[in-house]
């Protein structure tokens, strides 16, 4: 007997084997060694063998060291892996790593399929166990949906109180607004206002200031006429006449004329209205 055929005995899927197809699966088996971390099977690549597990671990990936990486399942002693691409001929769906140190018996292509075609319970073994690999990676996969189905569940919740949340932002951010622009209106307003009288008070202002300027000039020239008028002012006792600053002698009207800007207008008294024109005069008051 060889030195697998008692290891193979232990494994649940061989017991239901004989004693000849232990030792025809022994007789093609290769035992390999694999330390933690390294490669047995590669997502993608050629299939070439089907492994039985003697000792250790391994864990099943997809999409293995990349960002969107899964772990599948892991399988301990006693499992068997890779029969699947064998039968369909097609690559690796998956990455098989060792987790810790790692004892295999690697079955051939070829002398898998030649143990298919001549021991019969190898073949029902390796239907069950594609039966059992499918219903588990199914459970597995209706547990990763309901998994994910829990944790979408828990982000639809969230960004639901998320979009609320930020609904009632939007409104009270709209109230506020409205708020802020109504103000301003209203302090447009206000300044307009505030802008409007100042600009009559300037117009006042201005006004006030060019009514000062003017009484200014007529005060400044009602001043001249005073200086002009004031002083000593030879007068003739006889004709009446002035005598101005250059020495020259002149009507009183004519001189008042010139120096004090007012226009004379000749009348008679009343005295000498009655004195000299006595037939004319009517005395009906005082300066008739």
């Amino acid at each position: 007997m060889g030195p697998y055929v008692d290891r193979l005995r232990t494994i649940e899927q061989f017991q239901r084997l004989t004693e000849d197809d232990l030792k025809q699966i022994e007789a093609v088996c290769q035992e390999e060694l694999f330390e933690d971390g390294e490669i047995i099977i590669a997502e993608g690549t050629r299939s070439d063998n089907f492994f039985i597990l003697l000792e250790g671990t391994v864990q099943i990936w997809k999409k293995f060291q990349q960002p969107e990486q899964e772990l599948l399942t892991v399988y301990s002693q006693g499992r068997m892996f890779g029969e699947l691409a064998l039968i369909e001929d097609m690559p690796r769906s998956a990455t098989v790593a060792a987790k810790g140190t790692v004892r295999l018996l690697a079955v051939g292509r070829d002398d898998f399929h030649h143990l298919i075609a001549q021991i019969r319970g190898f073949a029902l073994m390796i239907m069950r166990s594609i039966s059992a690999t499918v219903r588990e990676r199914t459970e597995n996969f209706i547990e990763r949906l309901k998994s994910r189905n829990w944790y979408l569940g828990k982000v639809y919740e969230q960004m639901k109180g998320e979009m609320e949340e930020r609904r009632r932002v939007e409104e009270e951010l709209r109230r506020h607004r409205d708020d802020l622009e109504q103000k301003v209106r209203e302090r447009t307003r206000a300044l307009d206002q505030v802008n409007h009288e100042l600009r009559l008070q300037i117009e006042a202002h201005k006004r006030t200031e060019a009514d000062k300027e003017r009484v200014i000039a007529e005060l400044q020239e009602a001043l001249k006429r005073v200086t002009a008028l004031s002083g000593l002012l030879p007068v003739c006792v006889v004709c009446k006449k002035v005598r101005d600053d250059q020495g020259y002698w002149q009507q009183l009207d004519a001189y008042l004329e010139v120096h004090s800007g007012a226009e004379i207008q000749h009348s008679i008294c009343a005295e000498c209205s009655e004195k000299r024109y006595p037939k004319f005069y009517k005395k009906d008051g005082p300066d008739a």
